[in-house]
């Protein structure tokens, strides 16, 4: 397994647990948010740089960015 793979698979709970906090926005299901919080851990894990810190506050940003992101925009779309 490779560092990539080993991020994402030691911090897939954590994209499960963030997932779920977002999962109360508008017209968005929990399906959605999660897959959503899957792909922003894997690119996290992609960008992640040892040298500039642990990678868990890093995966956390990087999730909660993308989870807000895709709610905002799906919620935009529906007004449309």
């Amino acid at each position: 397994m490779n560092v990539v793979e080993q991020l994402v698979s030691d911090h897939l709970g954590l994209a499960q647990v963030i997932a779920r906090d977002y999962a109360n926005i508008p017209s968005s299901t929990l399906e959605e948010i999660t897959a959503h919080a899957t792909t922003a851990l894997l690119a996290a894990a992609r960008g992640y740089d040892s040298g500039k810190g642990d990678f868990t506050p890093f995966a956390v940003r990087s999730i909660r960015s993308r989870a807000v992101k895709c709610g905002v925009e799906k919620g935009a779309r529906m007004a449309l």
